[in-house]
């Protein structure tokens, strides 16, 4: 936030009492106080410095921004207008050379305040080497497979099914698609989560109709890969697919 000219003239007459009493002791000067006063000098203007470059914005002037344009609020913190008057904050950083941008979330959900709690905690993982995208990411990423614990092979089949069978021109390949992973897939690992599918659960799904349906065997695989790879791309799953 920036200091009022009023503020700012009561802090230097703050300092001018203080380096008079530092300077001197009733009315005399003493020895060395030209040494003792310049760091007390010097630990103002770093306080007036870093009240500067933090907290430059209010909420009265973020609220009232209306022209398109970035309004930088201090340490990387921005609240960016577009053209069309919706208000975003963005963290702007240099990690190992490279300038990146980093969406907060928009004014109407995220108030300066927790803008500039979020706009702290991205410094701090900084500072410790950790790029706070990537670690947002990745954080993304664990929520997504922990909620992929309750997606069954089975609930993905059918919502695989139910995706493509509009696009399939025979009628009855929804229900072929559904009677063989019944039959084969559901025993097997049907309640199991996607996640958990490995390649000794295909094989055991497989090999027991291998060498006497080979046909179907083949026709099972693929529509087991086809299931996996539908729940890999959804954040359902991650590694590779072990029925490729």
């Amino acid at each position: 936030m920036f200091l009022s000219k009023s503020r700012y003239l009561r802090l230097r007459q703050s300092i001018t009492i203080n380096e008079s009493y530092v300077g001197s002791i009733g009315g005399r000067q003493q020895p060395g106080s030209a040494v003792e006063d310049r760091p007390l000098k010097f630990e103002v203007r770093a306080k007036i410095g870093m009240a500067r470059r933090l907290n430059r914005l209010t909420a009265v002037e973020v609220k009232g921004f209306d022209h398109k344009g970035m309004y930088h609020d201090g340490g990387g913190l921005n609240l960016q207008v577009s053209a069309a008057g919706t208000k975003s904050w963005i963290y702007r950083f240099t990690l190992d050379g490279r300038a990146r941008e980093m969406g907060l979330g928009p004014l109407n959900a995220i108030s300066l305040a927790e803008a500039r709690k979020r706009a702290a905690e991205c410094r701090r993982m900084r500072h410790d080497g950790i790029d706070p995208i990537e670690a947002r990411g990745a954080q993304r990423d664990q929520k997504r497979l922990e909620g992929a614990r309750s997606m069954t092979f089975d609930v993905c089949a059918e919502a695989y099914i139910e995706a493509h069978k509009a696009s399939w021109k025979n009628g009855k390949h929804a229900e072929q698609w559904r009677g063989s992973l019944s039959n084969y897939a559901s025993p097997v690992f049907g309640s199991s989560p996607i996640q958990a599918i490995d390649l000794a659960l295909v094989m055991k799904a497989l090999e027991p109709i291998w060498q006497t349906k080979s046909e179907t065997a083949s026709r099972l695989r693929g529509r087991i890969e086809s299931v996996l790879d539908w729940a890999t791309v959804r954040g359902y799953r991650k590694g590779e697919n072990p029925a490729r």
